[in-house]
């Protein structure tokens, strides 16, 4: 009976897979990594000569802007440019009319360029006739109408710094090279004060740029390389095995999962990367340190304390948007409504898959029962560590009983994230996933393998939160 060498698989997975993952991601990225230090040393250079009040600094920084983030989409979307360059005009030229148009109006210019921002994803989900084509620009399209719609609201509402800007910072700024293709969602005041603000490029800023690209091709290789081979899938033996254990459905959940999970922090540190590297990655408007800046925090993730943690730390700029400009706007209807417009938000922006919708869905009631039930305790025990969210000073010192009561919930959450991403595993009908997406039918067959454990374990706990 031959032996499992854990030694040769690694080997082999090091040379079949890690290198050309690796080599592959590099090749892709080159252009856009350039770009923005490209974008960067224009403003060091500027800011050094001392013409930041000279009437064309703004302007032909927004121009380098504008530029360089047209050539990043050009790189990477080449062979459907000409549908990728209509949907940016027409998305940018509409919603800065509607902007302009509709400020003095009776109707509310946030209002109509919200509706024409989502009017354009729901049209390219349903009506476009190339699927394959719109999921691929799907991500530039919901970060450009993040943009426009915040420019919208903060303008409407007199929250934002300045004036309208002008049709060149408009477009600038939708375009800017560090956040077109990966993100994050950056305000435009945000945008303004990467231009302005001098930041140092010291330490600092070296060492985020360092960690943050070592960190993105950690992720890609365990995601693309060590994940999916850690156990075996009975359904397909002849994958390369790292531990000689046979996995069942629930590992395979958990696998599937974590590996998700892990192709989600890659994109989060490198949208990190192409942020800082142009200058806008910071932690807060004014700050000169890119140290504090992140858009995910996997430990938070992985080491579930709570559901509406993981819903946070999934992707702060994201949660932070939702938060600003849906959940604060519609919280006069009551918490759970505003809860449930935000994660509505979500879905749309993301094209209203029903796949995906369904399990935003799924969060939403998690994080509502979770956090009700474990408050209302709070209150009935007197200890408020183990609420989902407990206040940052707790003066008492923690008992056992609560400490052991939050690590339940930690073993509860990872079974909820591993079921939810049993929906993900990829099978042999992954070619039409990558053009139609997942659909609703998939998603509940998944779930149903696992007996709907999930959802039966969420009402639950919603009727033992109604009736104590």
């Amino acid at each position: 009976m031959e032996t499992h060498d854990i030694k040769l698989e690694l080997s082999h997975l090091a040379s079949n897979c890690v290198t050309s993952v690796l080599s592959s991601s590099i090749s892709q990225l080159k252009v856009l990594l350039i770009s923005c230090v490209i974008l960067r040393l224009a403003i060091c250079l500027f800011q050094y000569l001392n013409i930041e009040s000279r009437p064309f600094y703004k302007m032909i920084l927004h121009m380098l802007s504008c530029s360089l983030g047209i050539f990043v989409l050009y790189d990477l979307f080449e062979d459907v440019y000409q549908v990728m360059g209509w949907v940016t005009f027409g998305l940018v030229t509409v919603s800065y009319i509607c902007i302009w148009g509709f400020y003095n109006s009776s109707y509310s210019s946030s209002a109509i360029t919200g509706f024409v921002a989502v009017s354009g994803i729901l049209f390219g989900e349903f009506y476009y006739s190339n699927p394959k084509m719109w999921n691929r620009i799907r991500g530039v399209v919901l970060l450009m109408c993040m943009k426009v719609i915040s420019v919208a609201v903060d303008y409407r509402s007199g929250k934002m710094a300045g004036s309208l800007p002008s049709v060149l910072e408009y477009c600038a700024y939708c375009l800017h090279p560090g956040s077109v293709i990966f993100g994050p969602w950056l305000s435009l005041q945000e945008f303004r004060e990467s231009i302005l603000v001098r930041r140092l490029n010291n330490v600092d800023f070296f060492w985020c740029i360092i960690k943050n690209s070592i960190s993105g091709m950690i992720c890609l290789v365990l995601c693309m390389c060590v994940i999916p081979h850690l156990f075996m899938d009975p359904l397909e033996p002849q994958l390369p095995l790292i531990l000689p254990v046979v996995a069942g459905p629930w590992l395979l959940a958990y696998k599937s999962a974590v590996s998700f999970h892990f192709s989600h922090y890659y994109v989060c540190y490198i949208a990190t990367l192409t942020s800082q590297l142009a200058g806008t990655g910071i932690a807060k408007v004014s700050s000169k340190k890119f140290k504090d800046f992140v858009i995910t925090r996997p430990l938070d993730i992985e080491i579930p304390r709570s559901m509406l943690d993981v819903v946070v730390a999934w992707n702060i700029p994201m949660s932070k948007w939702l938060k600003y400009y849906v959940f604060d706007t519609t919280r006069f209807l009551g918490n759970f409504s505003a809860l449930l417009f935000s994660y509505a938000a979500s879905a749309i922006l993301h094209g209203l898959n029903l796949h995906l919708a369904a399990i935003l869905l799924t969060l939403c009631l998690y994080t509502y029962i979770e956090n009700a039930l474990r408050l209302k305790l709070s209150k009935i025990f007197n200890c408020n560590a183990i609420q989902s969210r407990p206040p940052r000073k707790v003066t008492s010192p923690i008992p056992i009983w609560a400490r052991l009561f939050n690590f339940m919930w930690i073993l509860i959450n990872l079974m909820h994230l591993a079921y939810l991403g049993t929906a993900n595993i990829f099978q042999d009908e992954e070619d039409e996933h990558g053009i139609h997406g997942y659909s609703i039918t998939h998603t509940l067959k998944k779930w149903g393998q696992l007996g709907f454990t999930s959802h039966i374990f969420a009402a639950a706990c919603l009727l033992f939160n109604w009736f104590i």
